[in-house]
């Protein structure tokens, strides 16, 4: 999610759509900076995914599309060489006076088409640079963080002197041992990209500054807004999760400036921190700045990363960055304590443009509570560790600028919800007094999308919820290779796992099903097709709130969403149904009567395809043909009533009986192909008297003659 300022927000709230459009063009030709007056504004489009139609899915690897035409009436592009040319699209707003603009990511042309007035550019996002065959001479054993490392390498262009896409410094099982290169005929980069992204748990996606990610959708949000939404806390007794005041948030007022422009490496500052403030049983009489981003009480060592050797840490971005300003503050709230840090700087030590820019608060409250706020998030480099660490517990956090992270004594996250914005006024006596101002909007700053002004709303009655994990594997020796399933939770609605070259071993499967289990067992979440207003924050990956007209809220994810000017939004939240998901991977056997029979085969033969499972997959290529894949048995239902069929319709299922069965494919001359959608999960498994076809020949995959 872009988390814009205050005032961008507030212009979306008030349903300013005038956009500025702003496109760097980067061609073999030169450059060119295109606006809103070169721009036939309905063509701009950017589909942003994280999952494919009608499917949840660990392991995606997607590349996102971006459209745009060019109003070529007076020939201004004509002689523009765009093959392969680097488009960089931007969309803002006005707000108090000066255009906003918020960065939409980083595409390549792959197509361009002209019409006599308009060029149309269709464009893919940098995971296309990884739609390579894998070829590589990376060393194998090799941990995933170096199989993306190198694939990053490998793969990379230059875009104003810097390679793309850039690689992320840390993600979860990073350090996974990958044993031998992978020798599977037909790979690709991005495939190997998926397979690192199932074994962490998520997906990968290139972000719209150009970094790949490898991250997952934030649960523990998704999570808190399943609960209700909202808290109105306890009535009396006890003490609620503190806040930040909201007046201390992002300024240097009243604070002391200890650096002042002067550059910190790898050196620690010491800063007074006091004798009352204790955090997981160490007293912060000192506290240790470092200029790789990191404070801690009781640590002074040196560490480019994250300082793991520490009781008590708290770091944003650790990595040879370099501090240039820092600030100390110490305050009484609520009757309180507080210190706060500022911490100034860039990402990385040699460098101090704007890209690299970072700025981020260190909140520690008396009883051991802290906060971070990322006041600037750079643009470069900003893939290191966002961590903090109290005793054991050790806390990764997802930085977004303008957020506030909250921690308990223990280390564990807090749900922070302080006011998005608004002025600090005296409320006055219950009858007089007081100031008017105000007070802005009640908007929380945790990175959900409301999706409040729809069109239409398509939202399923029942919440999805995701209960386990299936993951196939295969080892090898020179002589046999066993296939194994290993499984965590129950199979009601579950993720699978197939194919991945990387799991290799017991030991593999059983983190791997872990890591996959611990990301996806427990999501809640509403499937919908939402049209609305745009809004250019919202991005594939995030966690949204849709409203209905009736005023109804229902905390969904953002698989999919289609972004366009001057045309509505359409965000999606995509699974399948619990049946879906059960009849189509876990297809039962049936019992059939053979004792009848069989009628001549007729030429117009419909085939039902299926998913790829354990024991069988089919499929019809371009050409009509007809494969298949570990399948022992064919079987062939001829049933009635003889419905009409159309080609491509979906096949439904009700009631008919089976009159043959027929065994052999040889003489079959397959013409057509449908799409098998059970209208229940159990209706195939109920026996074959019970179910019936829009089709007249039905071919059945997976399904064991006389079983």
């Amino acid at each position: 999610m872009i988390i814009p300022s205050n005032g961008f927000r507030n212009e979306l709230f008030k349903g300013n759509r005038n956009y500025i459009i702003s496109v760097s063009l980067y061609t073999s030709n030169g450059s060119y900076l295109i606006t809103n007056s070169e721009v036939w504004e309905k063509t701009f489009s950017i589909e942003d995914m994280v999952s494919q139609d009608d499917t949840f899915d660990v392991g995606t690897a997607i590349i996102n599309k971006f459209t745009l035409g060019l109003n070529n009436i007076t020939e201004q592009f004509s002689g523009i060489n765009f093959k392969n040319a680097v488009v960089i699209p931007k969309i803002g707003l006005i707000v108090n006076g000066q255009p906003e603009m918020l960065d939409k990511g980083i595409f390549i042309v792959d197509d361009c088409k002209y019409d006599g007035s308009i060029i149309k550019l269709s464009c893919l996002d940098l995971m296309e640079v990884f739609d390579r065959a894998y070829s590589t001479d990376l060393t194998y054993p090799a941990t995933l963080l170096d199989i993306v490392e190198d694939a990053c390498d490998k793969c990379g262009i230059t875009i104003n002197g810097e390679k793309y896409p850039i690689a992320p410094e840390s993600f979860t099982n990073d350090d996974y041992v990958v044993s031998e290169a992978p020798t599977k005929e037909s790979l690709s980069f991005r495939e190997v990209l998926s397979w690192v992204a199932q074994i962490a748990g998520g997906f990968a996606r290139v972000n719209r500054m150009g970094e790949l990610e490898i991250k997952w959708f934030n649960t523990e949000l998704l999570a808190n807004l399943n609960e209700d939404h909202y808290d109105g806390g306890t009535f009396r007794g006890g003490e609620s999760a503190p806040t930040v005041p909201i007046e201390y948030l992002d300024t240097t007022e009243g604070m002391t400036k200890i650096i002042d422009n002067t550059k910190y490496d790898d050196t620690r500052v010491t800063v007074t921190g006091a004798d009352w403030l204790i955090v997981g049983g160490v007293t912060c009489t000192n506290l240790y700045v470092c200029g790789n981003s990191w404070i801690s009480p009781d640590y002074s060592g040196s560490s480019s990363g994250f300082p793991t050797s520490a009781t008590v840490g708290w770091g944003f971005n650790c990595r040879d960055g370099a501090l240039w300003n820092l600030y100390r503050q110490e305050f009484t709230h609520e009757g309180k304590r507080w210190i706060k840090l500022r911490w100034e700087g860039y990402s990385a030590y040699n460098y101090t443009s704007s890209a690299y820019e970072q700025k981020w608060e260190l909140f520690i409250r008396e009883g051991g509570y802290s906060f971070i706020h990322a006041v600037k998030k750079p643009t470069s480099s900003s893939g290191g560790a966002y961590k903090i660490k109290v005793g054991s517990t050790q806390t990764t956090y997802t930085a977004t600028t303008g957020e506030t992270y909250g921690f308990d004594p223990s280390g564990a996250v807090l749900t922070v919800i302080p006011y998005e914005d608004g002025d600090v006024l005296d409320g006055g006596g219950f009858m007089t007094g007081g100031d008017t101002a105000d007070g802005g909007s009640f908007i929380d700053v945790r990175p959900v999308n409301y999706i409040t002004e729809c069109f239409a709303t398509d939202v399923a009655v029942d919440e999805t919820e995701v209960t386990g994990v299936k993951l196939t594997y295969q080892i090898k020796t020179e002589d046999s290779t066993e296939t194994k399933t290993i499984t965590s939770g129950t199979m009601d609605f579950k993720i699978e796992v197939t194919d991945n070259d990387f799991i290799s071993t017991d030991a593999q499967a059983a983190t791997v099903c872990a890591t996959i289990a611990n990301s996806v067992i427990g999501m809640q979440f509403f499937r919908s097709d939402v049209t609305h207003l745009s809004d250019p924050c919202i991005e594939a990956g995030d966690i949204a709130l849709v409203r209905n007209f009736r005023g109804n809220l229902f905390p969904t994810i953002v698989s999919r969403s289609k972004f366009g000017v001057s045309v509505s939004q359409v965000t999606n939240s995509n699974a399948e149904t619990d049946s879906k998901n059960t009849s189509y991977r876990d297809l039962p056997s049936i019992s059939i009567n053979t004792d009848i029979d069989i009628p001549e085969i007729p030429t117009d033969l419909i085939v039902v395809t299926a998913p790829e499972g354990d024991d069988w997959a089919i499929y019809v290529d371009d050409m009509g043909d007809l494969h298949t894949q570990r399948v022992p048995k064919r079987i062939y239902f001829y049933v009635e009533p003889q419905l009409e069929y159309y080609p491509g319709e979906t096949v439904d299922v009700s009631n008919a009986v089976v009159h043959a069965v027929y065994n052999d494919l040889s003489e079959v001359d397959v013409t057509s192909e449908c799409t098998f959608s059970p209208a229940q999960g159990s209706s195939i498994a109920e026996g074959v008297t019970s179910f019936t076809i829009t089709a007249t020949w039905v071919f059945t995959p997976g399904v064991n003659n006389g079983s």
